[in-house]
């Protein structure tokens, strides 16, 4: 395959400095003056943009569009979303660095770039691009991929016109629409092995980094975290997922002595903060993956590694069973997640599912409508004061998709997950994607941990995990159909 193929062109033109250097003085001070607007904020880093892009691009050749998003990934990734209260009461700079980026009013800094990224991409690309896209299966990848906002839009009209509210709809389908446009992204950007390779590298070199600063901060306000629920934040450890086997495949495979040394001790410290951080949640998504991973592996494979494979799942699946009834072990882990099990009757999420249950009862083919909050039926510990919108929008995303939308809500978040699993499988299983698996296992290992979020811990509603779900959605799309079109021709 030729990455460069399908790689977007720009025509070279140059500009006297001091033309740029006047225009982008002009910008900065824009700019300025946006951040001080407080309703402009997120917008205040176009002007600048746009003139680096204007300087800048034509300079950088057929990977522009390439370059562009993988520094806005690091700056994604190393800052941190304030929203998801990171690192609980101690504040830190990379909070303070993430205000743009992350802070919404109305929309936010990551909301802003991916808009205008995904404009960006469409004007710049040469025609015979634009019908490479269609040739690979764009529109209905993109079909696929809307399918909870395009329900969600029936599941408000329906609200609405039951006497719902068009302010709550508007906040519970709030992010809906990101998936899908950064699947088409995923789609454009992630076009070649080698740009996979970059993303899994740098989000690699970035968790280890967050990681490090993960220990100071918990080293230096022992007190302060002390009774806190978790270290960092809730989606944090799905991501260090993905980092450890990427490290971990760095050891087995580099011949270099430090380069395997860095890479144990990287994963080491990343496990460590893994830990720490304490989020059953991911802790599930992994046997998720790895009873998944023996239906995707070749036959080939099976053939050499399966009975260790077989044995080894026998013995994790004895030791769940009999650990499953006591206090402690994984059993009792896998048992508590989603129920959060306590000692004096049902837990919050109990009487949260329950209360969801009761309506999908009363409305098991139209769903209640968005617009509404769900009758709190069965009481429920009062958290109103930490998170008012706690009957709008449930932890159980699967749940409150047939809850507030009905089944076709929910039908379309199953469909998705399910284009994500089988994508990641056919990387890895398909004997004619060779080289290629390390991209399906990484990327499925996610998409569980996705799935374990949705499932329990309001997955649909954070920025980084639409954005790295929707950019291997349409990473592993694209480079499958461009695989399989190669494999036709040879």
């Amino acid at each position: 395959m030729n990455p460069g193929k399908h790689s977007i062109h720009f025509k070279s033109k140059g500009h006297a400095l001091w033309v740029d250097m006047l225009v982008f003085i002009i910008a900065l001070a824009l700019s300025l003056g946006m951040f001080l607007q407080e309703s402009l904020l997120p917008f205040s880093p176009l002007p600048v943009l746009a003139v680096a892009a204007w300087i800048i691009l034509p300079r950088l050749g057929s990977r522009s569009d390439q370059i562009i998003f993988l520094a806005f990934f690091i700056l994604a990734f190393f800052t941190d979303d304030r929203a998801q209260e990171p690192w609980n009461t101690v504040t830190s700079i990379t909070e303070e660095l993430g205000y743009i980026l992350f802070h919404s009013f109305g929309l936010a800094g990551i909301e802003v770039f991916a808009i205008g990224f995904a404009l960006l991409c469409l004007i710049i690309t040469k025609r015979e691009e634009k019908q490479a896209w269609l040739r690979f299966g764009l529109l209905p990848l993109l079909l696929v991929a809307s399918l909870v906002l395009t329900t969600a839009i029936v599941g408000v009209l329906f609200g609405i016109g039951t006497g719902g509210e068009l302010g709550t709809a508007l906040i519970q389908i709030r992010l809906f629409y990101l998936l899908p446009l950064w699947t088409f992204i995923g789609f454009v950007v992630m076009r070649d092995e080698e740009f996979f390779r970059k993303i899994f590298f740098w989000l690699t070199m970035l968790i280890v980094v967050k990681s490090l600063q993960a220990i100071f901060i918990w080293l230096t306000n022992r007190g302060a975290l002390a009774e806190a629920e978790y270290l960092y934040e809730h989606y944090f450890s799905a991501y260090q997922v993905v980092a450890m086997l990427h490290l971990l495949q760095y050891a087995w495979r580099r011949p270099e002595f430090l380069a395997k040394a860095a890479s144990v001790v990287g994963f080491l410290v990343t496990l460590f903060v893994y830990a720490l951080n304490d989020r059953r949640t991911s802790y599930v998504g992994i046997p998720f993956a790895l009873v998944a991973l023996p239906f995707f592996l070749p036959k080939s494979f099976m053939k050499r590694h399966g009975r260790l494979i077989i044995t080894s799942s026998l013995v994790f699946g004895g030791l769940t069973l009999v650990t499953w009834p006591l206090p402690v072990g994984v059993g009792a882990l896998y048992r508590s997640f989603g129920t959060e099990t306590g000692q004096f009757g049902p837990s919050y999420r109990d009487l949260e599912n329950a209360n969801m249950l009761r309506e999908v009862s009363q409305s098991p083919l139209t769903g209640m409508g968005y617009g509404k909050e769900f009758e709190e039926f069965y009481p429920m510990p009062s958290v109103a004061s930490k998170y008012p919108r706690y009957k709008m929008i449930p932890h159980n995303a699967l749940l409150s998709a047939w809850c507030y939308g009905g089944p076709l809500t929910i039908a379309g978040v199953s469909l998705i997950f399910l284009l994500m699993f089988g994508l990641a499988g056919r990387l890895i299983y398909d004997e004619d994607m060779v080289g290629y698996r390390y991209i399906g296992l990484f990327c499925l290992f996610y998409f569980m941990q996705l799935f374990s979020y949705v499932f329990g811990d309001i997955g649909l509603t954070v920025h980084k995990n639409q954005l790295l779900g929707g950019l291997f959605l349409g990473g592993c799309y694209r480079i499958y159909q461009m695989r399989k079109r190669e494999n036709i021709v040879c």
